[in-house]
């Protein structure tokens, strides 16, 4: 099984702007996710109501602007209905 990739310094400087831009990040971004950075990101998630873990995920991504229109939804799934066997 493999666990999930380490962003790139590229793609954390990406993330950091993000939440400069937000205000929550108080510094230049820097490509390492510092000490700083995890403060940022739970600030941002406590302000967006997400549970505020200082982690890259996925929905605190679509909420920077930085996910895709899929992050952090559920597969699609119908409600149990119980169809007849013909």
């Amino acid at each position: 099984m493999r666990g999930q990739a380490v962003p790139t310094k590229e793609r954390i400087t990406e993330i950091q702007s993000a939440l400069q831009r937000e205000g929550a990040l108080n510094k230049e971004p820097t490509g390492k996710w510092d000490a700083a950075s995890i403060d940022a990101m739970k600030k941002f998630q406590q302000d967006h109501g997400l549970n505020p873990t200082g982690k890259i995920n996925a929905l605190s991504l679509e909420k920077l602007g930085l996910g895709s229109d899929t992050a952090g939804k559920g597969a699609a799934f119908l409600n149990s209905v119980e169809i007849p066997v013909v």
